[in-house]
């Protein structure tokens, strides 16, 4: 986790960030997971980025970084998730950290 100290005045107790908001920062998690659809086919599901960024432009961008198809989608949970086709779990663990729309603790690695 990032290290809050510099945002956070704990000698005034004023937090730039209410309480909701931290708690949400401190528990969001990015899961990456890839999965086979048959013999040699995979797709890759990204699920849990935040939603202040804009799906499709995210979309539209790893699209054209990867040269590969993909759709937004619900999951199971009703949660709206990138999914990839293709194996693509090392590139957008990278293209995350590298774009800083994640820390290296907020990601998890699921799948092959």
């Amino acid at each position: 986790m990032q290290n809050y100290g510099e945002i956070l005045n704990f000698k005034n107790n004023n937090n730039i960030f209410e309480e909701d908001e931290l708690e949400n920062i401190n528990k969001q998690t990015i899961i990456i997971s890839v999965k086979q659809r048959n013999a040699k086919k995979y797709f890759t599901i990204i699920n849990g980025i935040d939603t202040k960024y804009n799906y499709k432009t995210l979309l539209s961008d790893i699209k054209k970084e990867f040269q590969c198809n993909g759709a937004i989608v619900q999951n199971k949970k009703k949660e709206t998730v990138i999914q990839l086709n293709g194996n693509h779990k090392d590139k957008i663990y990278k293209f995350l950290i590298d774009n800083d729309l994640a820390t290296l603790d907020m990601i998890k690695l699921s799948g092959l």
